[in-house]
């Protein structure tokens, strides 16, 4: 944690710091005396412009005149190639067999399409109104089977077996009453 310095300590520090720098520059400054066999940096070649012949091939001329014409060739070469093939044109992409959009259909009315289901489903499981029959008519026969005596026999036997059935499991996992025991 730093200590809170008086007045007249930060003015002595300060000169102290003044000082020092002072003296550290003066020292730089003897410290940087010239060297006397200090290189030159190499100019290049290409920079200087002599009007003399140095005595060195210049092939630069040669070269680029070589290269320029090479350059001409390529270019030709590339046009005759292009012209023997016809760029394609940007078709329109065909979309793929795995999705296809279903194509919209005109809205419908689900109240009225909602109220037509439930009546043909409502008329299925109506029951049919009992009609009063005659007597006569029970004489007659009309041509139907009438199993359902045969239906409500088996079912009742059934029916039967299954009570008898309950009461013998019944019996057998009964638990006995426990009478209520006093304590005394």
């Amino acid at each position: 944690m730093a200590v809170k310095r008086s007045r007249k300590t930060r003015k002595t520090a300060s000169k102290t710091r003044k000082i020092a720098s002072k003296t550290r520059r003066k020292t730089r400054k003897v410290k940087k005396v010239k060297s006397p066999a200090k290189r030159k940096k190499p100019t290049k070649s290409s920079n200087l412009k002599h009007d003399t012949d140095l005595g060195t091939l210049t092939l630069r001329q040669y070269v680029n005149a070589k290269r320029k014409t090479k350059q001409n060739e390529i270019r030709e070469y590339e046009k005759q190639y292009l012209s023997r093939y016809k760029q394609p044109k940007p078709q329109k992409r065909t979309s793929s067999d795995l999705y296809k959009p279903e194509i919209p259909k005109p809205k419908i009315d689900r109240r009225k399409e909602r109220k037509e289901y439930e009546q043909k489903y409502l008329s299925r499981y109506k029951q049919p109104k009992a009609k009063p029959t005659k007597s006569s008519n029970l004489k007659h026969d009309t041509g139907t089977l009438t199993l359902s005596q045969y239906i409500n026999a088996k079912r009742k036997t059934k029916q039967n077996e299954i009570r008898e059935y309950e009461k013998q499991y019944l019996s057998r996992y009964k638990q006995p009453k426990s009478g209520v025991k006093k304590s005394s």
